[in-house]
């Protein structure tokens, strides 16, 4: 994130459009890094799932913002990093999407 961050404002410019998305990031983060202490410290850990499904909501968001912001003809946005964004998102809320059902919704089998 550091490395992309840094390309988007060297080459880009700095600006609103991304405001949202990163400031979104580091408020999910914030709760990632306290289920990792809290893990660590051998504590149980009941919001796990809830940690999955606000990944995954940040990534329909990041989509959402991204094509809401590409109808927009007025705005100058870089479609480039428009499109990168939404397909970074795609690819990640597929396989988020995927570990919380594999998690969370299917089945055990029990084994004998």
């Amino acid at each position: 994130m550091p490395s992309a961050g840094y390309l988007i404002i060297r080459f880009y410019g700095y600006g609103g459009q991304l405001f949202f998305l990163c400031s979104f990031n580091v408020f999910v983060h914030i709760f990632m890094y306290a289920y990792y202490y809290s893990a660590i410290k051998g504590n149980t850990v009941r919001w796990k799932r809830y940690l999955t499904l606000m990944q995954m909501l940040q990534f329909l968001l990041m989509f959402g913002h991204c094509a809401l912001t590409a109808m927009q003809r007025q705005c100058t946005a870089s479609q480039g990093t428009l499109f990168l964004v939404s397909c970074s998102a795609t690819i990640m809320f597929i396989m988020f999407a995927n570990f919380y059902f594999q998690c969370y919704l299917r089945p055990k089998h029990k084994e004998n």
